[in-house]
């Protein structure tokens, strides 16, 4: 079969696709996840095939792109596991693990230097624990699991963290379920309707009033939906505008080597917003992690963003060095702390160095929320399990992206150093070897059990950036989740909740209150909803 045959197979079979309800939508995709992993061995095999057939027709960038590896037939037939962060669940109080409500509003206005709306932080601290209840409920119908996360505490620890996270339990009876598929579900058994691929394009008023909105359908078509109690936005982000991004947070540009933002999140409901009238936070804000690889021939450019590969294991606090070969930071920071740091060095580029003793670091590390290697204090299995990060790297060092040697100075080798710089990272090795026999960072002050020793060959080395998952900054809104105006007063008839909202979060994201963005954003969510209906 050719691919005009399956152009026209797809075309032909769309109308029926289009037409089926969300449960029969939902299991054609979970159908086709599975389809995909069972065949990835031979989509390989064609997909090896058709590069080396492509060689020198096209660029090496395009055929980068265009080739699949095991790690991207992965990402195409599962989502990563969320997590959302609640104070006073059901769960955390059975853990005797309940985070203080006070000490939760305290972190995210003392994390984003004062920026957040204390009203809004503190809506969240009251109410995410009633939310998370309701939500582990309605997934429990669908037979997922939801459990709390707790973290080890370590004397010495550098920063605090909140054990406020809630997560998904993904295991092989439902691998490929979404825990949307379980939420709409459930919505729509109470009389909800769903629209797919429909674009925001303006909102529109009556007076001071918003009373409904334009929208483009999948056919390009213009649609207007009245609203007789309100408006309620959840658009996503910016981050997949360009021209946004370089003129709102031009240093996440600039840091970004991967960018696997949600292909809508282009700020239609933002600028939609603006234009009715609704203001916007000044502080840039973006989930952006030390998760992205570049290949040891590239280097960072000021003002322009890099083309690399996800890299999951860069959160992981090994050790760190700038093109000189010296290290710069405490590796322990939160991860976008570690690209900031990075971002003072030449051209903004550093590398991270480990040896074969990896996967047993990784787990003395303990690190939280997303990084996380190994399950939890309490069982909680991780983002991704170790076994995985050993497959995507691999994926990684057959790429290119990952550079493995017998010896440290045939590590620097492969890895670009020369000269002066040469000598320094292999001082810098040795240095940091001698740190980890003394169990005390005298350079840095990073924790004892953050410490690796980098002795027991093959040892391994990968150039870094950022990668951009989400922007965090939006339009303000308050306690209510309602938009404000110019004069800082509530738009009547428009709430605003998710990535697009704002006056939550400035500066950075407080990664280590792991799925508070999340929380938030299903919090604000159904309070929005309860308003619009008069119900508080």
């Amino acid at each position: 079969m050719t691919t005009l045959d399956i152009l026209k197979k797809t075309r032909a079979a769309w109308p029926s696709i289009r037409n089926r309800d969300a449960e029969g939508k939902n299991a054609l995709l979970r159908a086709m996840a599975d389809s995909l992993m069972a065949c990835a061995p031979a989509i390989l095999a064609e997909n090896r095939r058709d590069m080396e057939e492509a060689r020198g027709t096209i660029s090496d960038v395009m055929l980068d792109r265009l080739s699949l590896t095991t790690q991207r037939v992965q990402a195409m037939a599962s989502g990563i596991r969320d997590t959302l962060a609640a104070c006073g669940s059901k769960q955390q109080q059975e853990d005797g693990d309940d985070v203080n409500k006070k000490d939760a509003v305290r972190y995210l206005c003392n994390w984003s230097q004062g920026y957040t709306r204390r009203s809004l932080a503190q809506v969240w601290a009251d109410r995410s624990g009633e939310t998370m209840d309701w939500f582990t409920d309605v997934l429990a119908e669908s037979g997922i699991d939801f459990r709390h996360e707790i973290d080890e505490k370590h004397e010495g620890d550098n920063y605090e963290v909140l054990d406020v996270g809630h997560s998904t339990q993904y295991g092989e009876a439902y691998s490929a379920q979404l825990t949307m598929d379980a939420v709409l579900k459930h919505a729509e058994a109470d009389g909800l309707e769903v629209q797919y691929e429909i674009t925001m394009v303006k909102l529109e008023k009556d007076g001071d009033r918003v009373t409904g909105l334009i929208a483009k359908n999948a056919s390009g078509e213009y649609v207007r939906y009245n609203a007789s109690k309100g408006v309620i936005l959840a658009c996503g982000g910016y981050s997949g505008n360009e021209t946004m991004m370089k003129a709102l947070q031009p240093q996440s540009v600039e840091q970004t080597c991967v960018n696997y933002s949600k292909p809508g999140a282009k700020g239609d409901g933002i600028k939609a917003c603006l234009w009715a009238g609704a203001i916007m936070d000044t502080t840039h804000t973006s989930m952006i992690f030390d998760r992205g690889a570049i290949k040891p021939d590239q280097t960072g450019e000021y003002g322009k963003a890099s083309d690399g590969a996800l890299f999951w294991m860069g959160s992981q606090p090994f050790l760190k060095v700038n093109l000189n070969g010296e290290r710069f930071m405490n590796e322990y920071m939160p991860y976008d702390l570690v690209l900031h740091a990075a971002a003072s060095q030449p051209h903004h580029t550093y590398c991270t160095i480990w040896d074969s003793k990896y996967a047993e670091d990784c787990e003395k590390f303990a690190t939280h929320g997303c990084s996380r290697l190994y399950p939890h204090a309490n069982g909680t299995a991780p983002v991704f399990p170790i076994e995985y990060i050993e497959g995507m790297n691999a994926d990684l060092q057959d790429q290119g992206y990952i550079v493995q040697a017998d010896t440290v100075e045939e590590l620097a080798d492969k890895l670009g150093f020369t000269g002066e710089a040469k000598d320094t990272f292999l001082a810098t090795v040795e240095r940091y070897n001698e740190l980890y026999d003394k169990q005390n960072d005298e350079d840095f002050g990073k924790p004892a059990y953050r410490l690796s020793a980098i002795r027991t060959a093959p040892f391994y080395g990968c150039w870094l950036g950022a990668s951009l998952l989400c922007t965090e900054q939006g339009i303000a809104i308050n306690d209510k989740g309602q938009a404000l105006d110019n004069d800082n007063k509530p738009m009547p008839g428009l709430y605003v909740t998710g990535d697009m909202s704002g006056s939550f979060f400035a500066n950075n994201y407080p990664c280590l209150m792991a799925g508070v963005a999340m929380g938030r954003t299903l919090t604000y969510a159904i309070k929005a909803i309860k308003q619009m209906g008069g119900l508080e």
